[in-house]
């Protein structure tokens, strides 16, 4: 009769404590695509294998989101706007933040071949968790791992991922 009456303090006590939610990490670079998932819905028909598509734009074949996810991890991120048109760079460069690894350290403007302005940061997170291999620059030539560069495009939306392009 001891042991029963043992079992039920002991379950009284776990009853008593505090509940322990699930913390679910943000959406980011080098994080799962599971989180993007908790904001942005399930990914959409124009997904394919690794490469995950959210949120169409009505009437539209354009989707919000497109992420690059092999084994559930997020390589790349690209934005696309419903409306054609640029906002303003500095508006999507806030934007896409949201998705930056927690760690990541803004580095250098720099613009692209297209005229396309962007910036360079530096995460260790990032450089843990993804390949070494993708850090790299347009020509091959390794990059610090860690190294990641966010585009502000000409169709009004922005694209992220590991490596940089430098190009002034």
């Amino acid at each position: 009769m001891q042991r029963p009456l043992a079992v039920l303090a002991f379950l009284l006590v776990l009853s008593a404590a505090p509940a322990r939610a699930q913390v679910l990490a943000p959406p980011a670079l080098g994080g799962s695509a599971s989180a993007f998932e908790q904001i942005l819905g399930g990914a959409n028909d124009g997904s394919l294998g690794a490469q995950l598509h959210f949120q169409r734009c009505a009437g539209t074949n354009v989707d919000q989101f497109v992420v690059l996810a092999p084994n559930d991890q997020v390589w790349t991120i690209q934005r696309e706007s419903c409306q054609f048109g640029s906002r303003p760079a500095d508006e999507r460069f806030a934007e896409a933040a949201q998705f930056l690894p927690a760690d990541a350290v803004a580095g250098e403007a720099f613009t692209t071949e297209e005229g396309e302005p962007g910036w360079t940061y530096l995460s260790q997170t990032l450089g843990t968790v993804l390949p070494t291999s993708l850090f790299h620059d347009c020509t091959g030539n390794a990059v610090t791992p860690g190294t990641l560069f966010v585009v502000a495009d000409s169709y009004g939306g922005w694209f992220m991922g590991p490596g940089a392009c430098l190009s002034s």
